[in-house]
């Protein structure tokens, strides 16, 4: 079997130059259409859109930190010793008497 995941496709620069001119005229037209502060709303959720797409396991991904945030029941959690610090550091920040 052969991983397919690390094909790379040729592009010419022709190809590529058409692609970043109709990105930008998209870009251009938002602007101009609907306004700057919509525009970037637009594109940061096409962004994370695409960071979303682009994950292999995101089932797998969404459950492994739901699963840290709150284990399931019966599972016993395990602090590595840098998290038990960072947990020792913020109680005595907390616990610390305001001068």
């Amino acid at each position: 079997m052969q991983d397919n995941d690390n094909i790379n496709v040729p592009t010419t620069g022709l190809s590529r130059r058409c692609l970043m001119a109709a990105a930008f005229f998209a870009f251009g037209l938002l602007l101009v259409t609907v306004g700057f502060w919509k525009t970037l709303l637009v594109l940061a959720i096409t962004a994370v859109g695409a960071l979303l797409g682009s994950r292999k396991d995101l089932r797998g991904d969404i459950s492994s930190q739901v699963n840290r945030v709150f284990p399931p029941k019966g599972q016993k959690v395990n602090y590595d010793p840098e998290e038990i610090e960072k947990i020792k550091k913020a109680l005595d920040l907390k616990n610390k008497p305001e001068e």
